[in-house]
This record gives structure tokens, sequence and C-alpha cells, in this order.
């Protein structure tokens, strides 16, 4: 069933990708119009769930620094202004999960916006911005405007996911290739 929904994404970003990138092979006549048009491979669905799952690790383990360690206090006082109590393992185990689902996601991005920028780091960090500005920033200044964050608590998640998930993209981008050979 997942790989049934990894393959209806992936026609997804094809499609979206097929106004944008031609995957013809460069002649001496078409090349003439533009020598940066990049061929489009085929995603390597295995590569990306290994190298999502490496980036899920290092988001994993930079939360439960930043939550867990730096910013524990703060946790705690909001559960309480909010009458929550301490995360429950099932609560936890979500958490976990949720971040390794962000990890795969984070190269699910990298592997669409890789032919137009090229593999490599500027690639994952590109894809790694993209996943901070939608989750993190827009996130922690939601939470910071409904009340919920305090400006410290927001402000602190914001500028630690602005290295944590480019760092993670570039671990996982690292274990990314198109076929096997590579």
């Amino acid at each position: 069933m997942s790989c049934f929904v990894w393959r209806c994404l992936l026609r997804c970003s094809k499609l979206i990708h097929a106004p944008f990138a031609r995957a013809e092979i460069p002649t001496p006549e078409n090349n003439a119009q533009d020598e940066k048009e990049v061929i489009m491979g085929n995603v390597n669905c295995t590569r990306m769930l290994l190298g999502g799952l490496l980036a899920g690790l290092v988001l994993n383990i930079g939360e439960s620094i930043l939550n867990g360690i730096i910013l524990a206090e703060q946790w705690s006082a909001l559960f309480a202004k909010f009458g929550i109590g301490e995360l429950s393992v099932g609560q936890f185990a979500s958490c976990v999960i949720l971040t390794f689902l962000f990890g795969i996601a984070l190269i699910w991005i990298y592997t669409t916006i890789r032919p137009r920028f090229g593999p490599g780091p500027k690639t994952a960090v590109i894809a790694g911005l993209t996943l901070w500005a939608t989750a993190w920033l827009l996130m922690s200044a939601m939470l910071f405007a409904v009340g919920m964050f305090s400006m410290e608590l927001a402000v602190i998640t914001i500028i630690w996911g602005l290295f944590e998930v480019p760092i993670a993209a570039i671990a996982g981008a690292w274990l990314y290739r198109e076929d096997e050979s590579a």
C-alpha cells in the first residue's frame, strides 16, 4: 500500500515537472537553446525511503536535544498552562514517527527538485529550507500568533530548525542515488 502511495506522489511530481523540464537527449540543435537543461532520471524509492529515514533520525536526535534538554522547562510550563500532563509513551512514539515522516517528506522534496537544481548538498539545503519554511517557521509563527507559544519558544524553535532541517537534508541526500549503479 505504501509503495502505491509513493508511486502516486512521484507521478504527481513528474506531472508538475513536465512543463518545466525536458527529458530529451541533448543534440546540437536543441542544446543550443539551453545548455543547462537536465535529463530527468527515475526516482529510486528504496533509496529515497532510506535517505528519509536517515534524515528523520537526524531530526529526531535534534528534536530530542532541543525539546528534551534545552527547552524542557519551557515545555513543562506550557503543558501546565494548558492543563496537559506529561507525554505518554504512545504520544511520544507518535512524535517520533511523525518526525521520521518529516524526514521522508524532506528527501521526497529533494528528489523532486533534484532534476532542476542538480544532485548535491546545495539542492539538499534548498529542500531543507523549503520544509523548514513550511513546517517550522509557519507553524511556530502560527502557534505564537494564537498565544500557544511564547516568543522565546517560537524564536528558539525557528532558529534551531533553520540549522537542523538542512543538516538532516544533507544527511538524507547523501544516501540517495537515482540508480543503484551510481
